[in-house]
């Protein structure tokens, strides 16, 4: 649905021919067209401008607001139509303009109209100065303008530019945890124990220490032997520091993009100086 977020003084919108249009793909393109427009001195309440609306929630609210904020309240009066077709003929474009302005529209563009009465030539000339596009003068399209030679003619012939944008997209993520993995681990460990050692030396009739016998006596001998205690503690074995780089790479993409071409039909005994067509200009 097109929406006209400022419509223009409907007393000047019935002369034919006197509203300069003209299509920008940018909302500070359809800015300074509005500025460059109130500065030649034409008034903002002849000024119109139209976004296209999706008819449940205005998507792009954002360029609305910035609109409305360049007029005044005295300046600026809206007109919200069902009818896509009513919202751009209320702006002052013929029937087959606003069928070509209403496709552009739906395609992201800001519509820009000015009812400028006899200034129309001049209107045109400051639109497209700044970048408008002038959808509605086609190819079938003859403009009334005479340019150069008085009698000549002009056809312009449109052509699809292939633009490229990049937008920053989720591509994946990474998480990063830690798992405790056990493992059995061996380690040999020198240990010492004692030993008995029972040693008989002879003697040669030497007189014993008691002059009795001791049935039944011992003798008690401690042993000591040392047993391995194991211990674990933890230690940092590692480090690892995460982080992110960016790599470039080159990606080749393409699409197909029509153009216009000029075909000559003749009818009759008529000459066409192909000497005198304007040399080719490339556009982007």
């Amino acid at each position: 649905m097109a929406r006209e977020v400022n419509t223009p003084n409907q007393q000047s919108t019935n002369a034919s021919g006197s509203t300069a249009a003209g299509l920008f793909r940018s909302e500070p393109q359809a800015e300074r067209a509005i500025d460059a427009l109130t500065a030649a001195g034409f008034s903002k309440k002849d000024i119109g401008v139209a976004i296209a609306s999706d008819g449940k929630a205005d998507t792009r609210s954002g360029v609305s607001e910035k609109i409305r904020s360049l007029f005044s309240p005295n300046e600026r009066q809206e007109y919200d139509s069902g009818n896509d077709l009513d919202v751009l003929q209320h702006m002052g474009l013929r029937d087959a303009d606003a069928s070509f302005y209403r496709n552009s529209l739906y395609r992201g563009g800001i519509l820009v109209t000015v009812n400028a009465g006899t200034r129309s030539r001049e209107a045109d000339a400051i639109l497209h100065n700044l970048g408008a596009e002038d959808i509605s003068k086609g190819a079938t399209t003859q403009t009334s303008a005479v340019r150069g030679d008085q009698g000549t003619q002009h056809i312009q012939l449109l052509g699809e530019l292939l633009r490229v944008y990049k937008d920053r997209v989720h591509r994946g993520s990474v998480t990063l945890k830690k798992n405790v993995v056990t493992e059995h681990q061996q380690v040999e460990v020198p240990v010492t124990r004692e030993e008995v050692v029972i040693e008989r030396h002879p003697v040669s009739g030497q007189q014993a220490r008691t002059g009795s016998f001791e049935p039944g006596k011992e003798v008690t001998i401690n042993l000591e032997e040392e047993r391995v205690r194991v211990e674990k503690q933890p230690v940092v074995r590692e480090e690892v520091s995460v982080g992110k780089r960016q790599v470039q790479q080159t990606q080749r993409v393409g699409g197909d993009v029509k153009h216009e071409e000029l075909k000559i039909d003749r009818q009759g005994d008529v000459n066409v100086d192909r000497e005198a067509d304007v040399p080719r200009r490339k556009v982007g």
